[in-house]
């Protein structure tokens, strides 16, 4: 199998009308659920949790992602390079920072 165009990488998971990185959608959902929409089941864009509610992937630069952050553990969505989130005067990211 060929390597994936980063466009073409899930990098987060909405369900629940909530938006969850990988490692909390696998704790609140199951890796197995995770697993499919993350790439190991090809073709598939969306699975069912165990009570039977739909699953998204949402892939790597998605307007979706734009300015938001895991509902359980708060990390950044969105990549690096999104215009939501500035440099610290110190060089480092200023996750406090946020000017959408």
């Amino acid at each position: 199998m060929g390597e994936r165009d980063e466009s073409e990488v899930v990098v987060a998971i909405e369900g629940d009308g909530e938006m969850w990185c990988l490692s909390c959608a696998k704790q609140r959902y199951g890796e197995t659920c995770v697993e499919a929409l993350v790439g190991l089941m090809p073709g598939c864009e969306q699975s069912i949790d165990q009570w039977g509610n739909q699953l998204y992937g949402v892939l790597c630069g998605s307007e979706f992602l734009h300015g938001m952050d895991c509902s359980a553990c708060e990390v950044h969505l969105c990549d690096a390079d999104c215009s939501c989130f500035t440099l610290a005067p110190d060089g480092y990211w200023d996750e406090g920072v946020n000017v959408c």
